[in-house]
């Protein structure tokens, strides 16, 4: 099984294009992922563009 910290960026962004791509209401599937891979990458959670990265 492949863990989300084993793709690139690259390879991470070709996936959510994909499946942006193939299906209807893809922030189902993304929103989950999104975020898993920005805290699995930053060792943090992601916070507001608005506000000051804790």
């Amino acid at each position: 099984m492949t863990n989300i910290s084993d793709y690139t960026e690259a390879e991470f962004l070709i996936f959510v294009q994909s499946v942006l791509a193939a299906n209807t209401s893809p922030d189902e599937i993304l929103d989950p992922l999104l975020f898993e891979y920005v805290f699995v990458n930053t060792q943090r959670a992601p916070t507001s563009s608005i506000g000051p990265r804790i």
